[in-house]
């Protein structure tokens, strides 16, 4: 028994030591890599933060063309789900209306259905009149 729990020991200092070596590995974080790989060689390509593309001014510029088209799509959807809210659809307007209408009359036929059962209970429920020998 005392020869598993030594071995249980080794072992776990052994894992203990591999990860301290590996964490003084010289390791870069995505963030901090400035390498992407290529699309077409799948090499790695060293990003130039220098070249025109990647200026502050023109990303920036991209990026509130970006704000503007996303602002002008919500405003888009605020109108139309506004529209809808309102009533200013004129087909939502009729299809609610004999949504309306459909419901009165079968609120109707269920009251005739419900007297009329109330109807037949009353006359089940009086004894049946039995005659005769067996």
């Amino acid at each position: 028994m005392s020869i598993i729990i030594q071995l249980l020991i080794v072992f776990f200092i052994t894992i203990i030591i591999y990860q301290l070596f590996l964490s003084y590995k010289n390791v870069k974080e995505g963030l901090d890599n400035l390498s992407t790989p290529d699309p077409n060689t799948n090499n790695i390509v060293v990003i130039d933060n220098k070249t025109p593309e990647n200026d502050a001014m023109i990303l920036s510029q991209k990026n509130a063309g970006s704000i503007e088209f996303l602002k002008s799509r919500v405003d888009d959807l605020e109108k139309k789900q506004t529209g809808i809210l309102t009533g200013d659809i004129p087909d939502i307007n009729n299809h609610l209306k004999e949504l309306d209408s459909n419901y009165n009359t079968l609120n109707t036929k269920v009251d005739n259905l419900l007297e009329t059962e109330a109807k037949y209970a009353s006359i089940i429920s009086k004894p049946p009149d039995i005659t005769g020998t067996v």
